[in-house]
């Protein structure tokens, strides 16, 4: 019904359906996320990961300061770090093609790219990309956080995205838009830890 609203005769009707569209749906596909992607990708993180590496190449040079240091990236390096043990952290380069491919940094100091990275790492790193983007705010809607994650790790990583949503809830409360995640899970872990928070 709300598809056929497109005046604002019925201003509420039509202010919900605006809201509706913006509405993104992650379906985070590993074998996506692992390709290289380009500079002539979208602004915004596909629903199936693709251009991963070129999202996180703009959220560093947006957020990082005048003087070249620090930037949103290091809060995801230090998330991706305490939820992926292992994981020292990541750098977002320029292949010999000219496209941005990532390469993550180990425990052992030794470097490989996304391509040998496990499907719960790249999973979780865009997650994070997608939360931590100040470019793009509202409802973000992802299926089952529970593939490829260890199932040890699955707890902690649905009370650490809890804890980031509620944190930058917190800090934008004055400034709008805000964020929101909606998880959907068949997993009795996901829903014992979303219990656990309540």
């Amino acid at each position: 019904m709300l598809s056929t609203i497109v005046t604002a005769e019925f201003k509420h009707l039509y202010a919900i359906r605006q809201e509706m569209r913006s509405w993104r749906f992650l379906q985070l596909d590993p074998l996506e996320l692992r390709i290289p992607s380009s500079a002539l990708e979208s602004e915004q993180l596909a629903p199936n990961g693709a251009n991963l590496a070129y999202v996180l190449h703009r959220i560093d040079r947006e957020t990082s300061l005048s003087d070249g240091s620090g930037s949103t990236l290091a809060d995801i390096t230090a998330d991706l770090a305490h939820l992926i043990p292992g994981v020292r952290g990541f750098d977002v380069r320029q292949n010999p093609s000219r496209q941005w491919e990532i390469w993550f940094d180990s425990r052992a100091d030794s470097a490989y790219p996304a391509a040998v990275a496990s499907d719960g790492t790249l999973r979780v790193m865009a997650l994070l990309a997608a939360l931590y983007d100040p470019r793009f705010r509202g409802v973000i809607c992802f299926e089952e956080p529970e593939n490829g994650v260890h199932p040890a790790r699955l707890r902690d990583l649905i009370r650490h995205l809890r804890g980031l949503i509620t944190e930058q809830l917190s800090v934008t409360a004055s400034r709008a838009p805000l964020i929101q995640l909606v998880v959907a899970s068949h997993s009795p872990v996901v829903m014992s830890a979303a219990e656990d928070a309540r």
